[in-house]
């Protein structure tokens, strides 16, 4: 989840105000979650856990490890602080454009203009969509190993973290596929306008 609202936190802006506050709501207490865990190392969770980083298993009270945890979610932080920012913004546009819904209107089209021709008019990367993953990738194999080196009784069952991994998972295959489908469009059309042009 935090990968998505990190990747997508622009294109959440044009989904309306409700979304904003709830994905604003979420990286406020998952700051707030992530911090009060890793500064409370005798937790009794803490010291039975094994933490799964590129293939090594690393108690969780390790002194690195909660360093490294602190930091993330002190940058998550920031990117929270940076969509209350936001969400004044989309505050302040849905007041000046008279209503949500001229406002999301206007900003589905800046989207589109700027996933289309970019700043300045370069264009930009069609593979910029795909960058997460990779990421969600190692989460979902990071995560199976935690759970086989962790030994739960229930290892059998499918929890309800493994599952929304997957379907986020299932999310960028989709979007890759789409960006196929959306790059073979462009040639054809880039096709049809030279022959045309001839």
């Amino acid at each position: 989840m935090t990968v998505f609202m990190l990747f997508n936190i622009r294109y959440i802006s044009s989904l309306g105000l409700s979304i904003n506050i709830s994905s604003t709501l979420f990286l406020i207490f998952y700051t707030y979650w992530g911090i009060q865990t890793w500064t409370f190392p005798p937790c009794p969770s803490n010291a039975l856990t094994q933490f799964v980083v590129f293939g090594k298993s690393i108690p969780a009270t390790t002194l690195p490890l909660r360093a490294f945890a602190l930091v993330v979610f002190g940058c998550v932080g920031l990117v929270a602080v940076c969509a209350v920012g936001l969400l004044f913004v989309w505050g302040v546009k849905v007041w000046v454009l008279d209503g949500e819904v001229k406002a999301r209107n206007r900003e589905v089209w800046l989207n589109h203009r700027r996933e289309r021709y970019g700043v300045g008019g370069r264009g930009t990367s069609r593979l910029a969509p795909l960058i997460p993953l990779p990421i969600l990738l190692y989460l979902v194999i990071s995560t199976e190993q935690l759970v086989a080196r962790n030994d739960p009784p229930e290892l059998d069952d499918w929890t309800y973290g493994q599952t929304l991994a997957v379907v986020m998972l299932l999310a960028q295959v989709v979007e890759m596929g789409l960006w196929v489908w959306r790059e073979r469009k462009r040639r054809r059309e880039v096709r049809w306008r030279g022959r045309s042009a001839r």
